[in-house]
Order: structure tokens, then sequence, then C-alpha cells
């Protein structure tokens, strides 16, 4: 197991894995309790919530070898601070986005060096690729059980991009390690909401003293409120004029998936935003698989500011999302626009003046057709 490293070379280079977790319960530091935040690791959390596109040569090297479990702590300090954080709801998603892009792409760069066994050894122990087989040099995997892990965790890895061969996926040290990184993406993603859900519909009763701490400082990398779009109130709802990003989320809950939290936060402010009732949003929601109506529920009464801190929250930015990879496409769906409810805005005002011209169009038709 393991291949050349040891335990706790790999626990430091990857410590959401199983790794991770066997230097974690050696350490006795599952909880954190009784933790106090010192200045080095209060930098090392900094530096992972304040980047939305990190240097995959900075991360790379940025593995603290000499003391592995500075690499697991800073994995539970940044995963805890998710939990516990009272900051607003659209904070902590773009400070999740960005804790977890850091690690998928470091994971991916680790990986570019990394013994196949390893690579593989990952994928199928953390990723849950079942039957992965690494032969001569190259990492085989099943593409049934990669499609159903990937429809499961609704992974953005698109099969054109992966080289395939007699319905198996051939993995080479190019390819093995962006699929690890998207899955990594996918995977701490799913850790989050499974300590979430664990946590109760209202958050820890209680939280550890160095989460004060830490929240004083990673509130300054947030914006106390997102940019003011104006005229914000009831527009007409058309979905065919959502943008992308919104459709992919509608079309998740349609199929009965279930999209990541961060996923259903932005469409519920999205909703909000646009002057969707509460019963409408709840509707789209009540098809996913894991739906219960109190707990869908009690979330969106808090987005839409009726319970708790009182907050109506606004839809993340189109940048927000991106670093959560919840945008399906490359660049700007409008380059006029940076903001999900801007793009709406802009679709619906086409699709008006669209229809206008078609009604004008068609009464100077029939005017012409009823001259004598």
């Amino acid at each position: 197991m393991g291949g050349g490293r040891g335990v706790e070379d790999l626990a430091a280079r990857y410590p959401y894995s199983h790794w991770g977790s066997k230097l974690i319960a050696e350490l006795g530091v599952e909880d954190l309790d009784g933790y106090t935040l010192d200045e080095g690791m209060l930098k090392r959390v900094l530096e992972r919530f304040s980047s939305d596109n990190p240097d995959p040569e900075r991360v790379e090297f940025s593995v603290d070898y000499l003391n592995p479990s500075n690499e697991v702590v800073a994995y539970l300090v940044g995963m805890g601070f998710l939990v516990y954080s009272r900051l607003p709801e659209y904070a902590k998603m773009r400070l999740g986005s960005r804790l977890f892009n850091w690690l998928s792409v470091r994971t991916g760069e680790l990986l570019k060096t990394e013994e196949p066994r390893i690579v593989s050894e990952l994928l199928s122990v953390d990723f849950s690729l079942p039957n992965v087989i690494w032969e001569d040099g190259k990492i085989v995997v099943g593409l049934t059980d990669f499609l159903r892990m990937s429809h499961m965790w609704e992974s953005r890895l698109r099969l054109v991009e992966l080289p395939i061969h007699r319905g198996k996926l051939i993995l080479d040290g190019k390819s093995a390690p962006l699929v690890a990184s998207q899955l990594c993406f996918s995977r701490l993603n799913q850790i989050l909401e499974e300590k979430l859900r664990l946590s109760g519909p209202g958050g820890p009763r209680t939280r550890p003293s160095w989460v004060d701490a830490l929240e004083a400082e990673v509130s300054k990398l947030v914006p106390r409120s997102w940019e003011e779009l104006g005229g914000e109130g009831v527009l007409p709802r058309v979905a065919e004029e959502y943008p992308p990003c919104m459709k992919e989320i509608m079309a998740q809950m349609a199929k009965g998936l279930e999209p990541p939290h961060f996923a259903r936060f932005a469409f519920a402010a999205f909703m909000r935003m646009i002057g969707a009732p509460k019963e409408e949003t709840l509707k789209a929601f009540s098809t996913t698989s894991d739906y219960k109506e109190n707990i869908a529920s009690y979330h969106i009464a808090h987005i839409y500011g009726e319970i708790g801190s009182h907050t109506a929250y606004t839809a993340p930015s189109c940048d927000t999302l991106k670093t959560a990879r919840l945008c399906p496409v490359e660049g700007y769906c409008n380059p006029k626009a940076k903001h999900p409810v801007t793009v709406y805005k802009i679709n619906l005002r086409k699709d008006i003046n669209s229809n206008r011209r078609g009604a004008t169009q068609s009464r100077e038709t029939l005017n012409t057709d009823t001259k004598p």
C-alpha cells in the first residue's frame, strides 16, 4: 500500500484521503478539541481560502513533508470552518469553492509525478471507482463503473476528453491526474455535505474557540454583500431564458439527481432574486432523490430571509460559480454580464423584444393582406 512513499508523506500530499484519515486517527485530532490556531496555521489556511485560480507550480511545492501533521490539520481546520462558521451562506460557498479548487489543483499536479499504483489506490479507495486495474504502467477503469460514479457525484468530466478502448478508460500519466483532480473536487463537496447533514438543519449548537479567531481574518476575504443589481423584484419566469448554470442545476434536479449543496444554494438564491415565490422554488427541489420537504423548506426560508438572521441572500457571481465548477460553459455566456441574474435579465429583454418585433411584423402583414 502506498508504493514507495510512507503513509505520512501520502497523508501530507492528500490529506482528505484514507492515508490522511489514518494519520488523523494516529494524532487524535479528529475534532480539533482544544486546538489553538497559531500564526503559521492561520497563514496556511488563509492561502487556501484566498485564491480563485491557484498557480499549479506554487501548490505543487507547498507540501510540508517535515511536518505532515500541518497538512492534515490545515485540511481539518478549513473543512471545520465551513461547518462551524457563522458567516453568511454566500460567503461560505465562495470560500469552500476556493478551498476545494486549491486542493484539487494540487492533487492533479502531485499525481503527475506519482507512481501509478498510488494513483489507482486513490481512485479506487477515495474516489469510489471499483475494479481499478494497474496494467503495464497504466490505469484501466471500466467505463460502466466510471459512468455510474460520475453520475452519482455529478462530475464535470467529458468522455470526449478521455481515452476509451473496448469499453474501458485507459488512463496514463497525463489523463489520470486530470480525472483525479475533477473527482477530488466532487469528493470534497460530498464530504462537506455529509458533515453539514450530520450537524443538523440549524448547524452545530457549539463550535470550537479557534473558529472565532479564523473567522475574524477570513471575513476580510469575502465581500459583505454581493453587487446590487438594481430592479430586483418580480420578473417573468421563462426557464428557457435562464443562464446555462441555472438550467444545468434545474436539469439535474428534474432527473432526480442530487446537486451539491452550493449548487442548491445558488439556484434558490437566484429564484429569490427574480421574484419566484418560495413554493415555486421548493417544487423545483422536490424531484431530487434525497428530497425531504421539512429540510428543503427550512433552507429555502433561510435563503429568502424569513428565518435565522433574516438576511435575504443573493445568488453568487459568475466568477464564484466558475470557481465552484458550476458553470457549464467556457468563458462567460454573456460578455456584458458577470452575474446570473444579469444574464437572465438580458436574455429576457431579448426575448420580449423579439416577441414585440414578431407581433409588429404580424400586424404589418395582416394590414397588407386586408388592404382593398
